[in-house]
C-alpha cells in the first residue's frame, strides 16, 4: 500500500515538474520571439559577471562537474550545459 502511495506521489511530483518546464520553456520562447532585447541584456550581464569572477570561474565549472557525478544531486544539476555555456563564454574571452 505504501509502495502505491510513494509511486503516486512521485508521479504527481514530475507532472507539475513538467508543467513548470513547459512554462519556462514557453516564456524563454515568447522572450527570444517578442523582447530578444532582454536575452542580449542577460548575456551582457553574464559576460560581466564572469569578467568580475575572474579565476573563481575555473572553480565554479570544476565544482559543477563534481556535482553532476553525484547519485541524487547531479540528477538536479545540468553539468553538460553548464559545461557548454562556461566554455562558450571562456572561448569568446
Amino acid at each position: 500500500m505504501q509502495h502505491k502511495l510513494i509511486r503516486k506521489i512521485f508521479h504527481i511530483l514530475f507532472q507539475i515538474l513538467n508543467i513548470i518546464f513547459v512554462g519556462i520553456i514557453l516564456t524563454l520562447t515568447a522572450i527570444a520571439i517578442f523582447k530578444p532585447s532582454l536575452i542580449e541584456q542577460f548575456i551582457g550581464w553574464m559576460e560581466k559577471q564572469i569578467h568580475l569572477l575572474g579565476n573563481w570561474n575555473y572553480f565554479i565549472a570544476f565544482t559543477s562537474s563534481i556535482i553532476e557525478s553525484f547519485p541524487v544531486i547531479g540528477v538536479l544539476v545540468p553539468g553538460q550545459q553548464i559545461m557548454l555555456i562556461v566554455g562558450g563564454f571562456f572561448g569568446k574571452l
